[in-house]
């Protein structure tokens, strides 16, 4: 379904979201999966990734998290050359349009609200996939 060689981020801090992405991915063919507990820890994880010359293709991030919730850390891969490119798919509970719209403002790559399924999550990435394809292919 989607490739083995893409290499996902997921940040949030529940276990058992965690545990519960990593179960989807792996449904759906991604075998490179990091877990990680907040943005901090996830900035770590890109910072170790990046320096290893394999480098993250996508992050999946919860909004409401200890130490550097999703904003934060969403600003802090917008304004890294490194990362700045990589696409972040938000998964939260923080559903409203002010939050939509500040994702979108700092440049997330989409938006799921939670509760979710596991189609919702696959059409997403497939749409988010599909648009860093084509514009490998333009650029």
């Amino acid at each position: 379904m989607f490739s083995a060689n893409i290499k996902v981020l997921v940040v949030d801090d529940m276990e058992t979201m965690r545990a519960m992405l990593n179960n989807y991915l792996l449904d759906m063919g991604f075998k490179k999966i990091v877990m990680a507990v907040d943005g901090v820890k996830a900035i770590e994880n890109l910072k170790a990734a990046d320096k290893s010359g394999d480098p993250f293709q996508l992050i999946i991030c919860d909004w409401d998290m200890p130490n550097m919730n999703g904003i934060e850390f969403l600003k802090v891969c917008q304004g890294d050359e490194k990362f700045k490119n990589i696409p972040v798919i938000f998964v939260t509970v923080e559903g409203n349009q002010k939050n939509i719209l500040e994702a979108i403002t700092y440049g997330v790559a989409d938006y799921i609200v939670k509760p979710y399924t596991q189609s919702l999550l696959q059409s997403k990435l497939q749409r988010v996939l599909n648009r860093l394809q084509g514009a490998k292919q333009a650029g």
